[in-house]
Parts: C-alpha cells; structure tokens; sequence
C-alpha cells in the first residue's frame, strides 16, 4: 500500500470506517440470531461469544506481540461466523414469542360492566371482524375473512398504538387506535385470496404479523 495513501485515506477515514460498519455488521446479525433461536441457546451463544472476546482480549494482554495479521484472523473468524448466522437467522425468521401472562390469581377479570378501560365511543357492528391488541401482540386475529366490503374493528387494550396494514393492499392502513381505543374501517377483499396483516408501528411487526384466509 503507498505510504502516501495510507497516511492521507487509508489510517484516518477508511480504517475507522471499516471498523464501524464491522461492528454494526456484528451487531445486526447477533440481534438475528438471538431474535431467531430460543431463550436458552441464546443464553449459551451469549455467553460463548463472551469466552470468545475474553480470550483474544486474553492473548493480546499476555503476548502483546501478537502479530497483527493474527489478531485480523482472529476477529475476523468470529465476524464471519456471527454474520453468517445471522444471515441463516434472517432467512428462518424470528421464534414466535408468547406473551406473557398473569398469574390466575393476579389476573385481571373483565365482565361486560368493565368496558369503560376501553373507548366505546366508536360502534363496533355486529358483523365487524376483530382484531383485540395489547403491547405488542394480537391476542385475537381472524383466520378466515369474508369475500366482498368488509368491515374490520380493532380494539386496543394496550398502552401504545397499534394498527392493522394490508401488505398485499398496498400495505393500507385499514385501522389504527391508541391505547385504550377502538377504530373501525372498511376493506374489499378478494374471494380465495391470501392476505398478510401486520402492525407497522416501528419495532411491531416482528410480533405483530399473520396472515388470513378469505372465503367467498
């Protein structure tokens, strides 16, 4: 490499550069996999990746000598292979992730006279397909549609706002409510079609994605 454009782009722009995106790289791709496998692997894979930096941190303490060709290889394994898994964890998708639930005892019960947590401003028809949400999951979600104007419905019992899109519709927002809220929308949908719902708040659609059926 010449040593005037080590000095001038390589050492002071392009090395640092490098060394950022290596780590968002890193980051990203972690964050796959742990997304991806379940709670225990995660922990172990945690924890080897851990023993993994501690020993190259380990080696370079002791032996500072360490050639830097070395310690490039060193790091370098361990990025190809976060990455690589990352890759094969974005290809699986995420695990499905149950939300939590109170202990019987401590569980909230909610009779037809406690509807007021709810905003009942907004009627909901009798023929309305329901979507029932709460941070950050679709606790209920039709499987099957109707052909044909449909009218869907959904009832936020969360705290932040969470909305039903129609990716194939052109990703169309058909309702949206804040917490606490109901909203109601309408929607033509086609007979025999497959159609994926989703929250497209940021950070939602990980747990907040399905898919129905509509029969006609």
């Amino acid at each position: 490499m010449n040593e005037d454009f080590r000095n001038r782009v390589f050492t002071p722009v392009l090395l640092p550069v490098g060394v950022i995106g290596g780590i968002a790289l890193f980051a990203f791709s972690l964050s796959r996999v742990m997304l991806a496998i379940p709670k225990t692997a995660a922990t172990v894979v945690a924890l080897l990746i851990a023993a993994y930096v501690l020993g190259v941190a380990a080696v370079v303490g002791r032996k500072p000598e360490v050639p830097g060709r070395a310690l490039g290889i060193a790091v370098g394994v361990g990025l190809v292979a976060v990455v690589g898994a990352g890759a094969v964890a974005m290809a699986m998708g995420p695990r499905e992730i149950t939300p939590p639930t109170l202990p019987e005892e401590d569980a909230e019960v909610v009779t037809d006279d406690e509807e007021a947590d709810v905003d009942d401003d907004v009627a909901i028809p009798d023929d309305a397909i329901e979507f029932v949400a709460i941070d950050n999951f679709y606790t209920e979600a039709p499987e099957t549609v109707p052909a044909g104007e449909v009218t869907f419905a959904i009832i936020n019992e969360g705290l932040a706002v969470h909305n039903v899109v129609i990716e194939e519709l052109g990703d169309l927002n058909v309702v949206e409510a804040d917490g606490g809220e109901v909203d109601v929308g309408d929607v033509t949908l086609e007979a025999g079609e497959t159609y994926t719902y989703y929250c497209d708040i940021p950070g939602h659609r990980e747990t907040m994605e399905g898919t129905f059926e509509v029969e006609g």
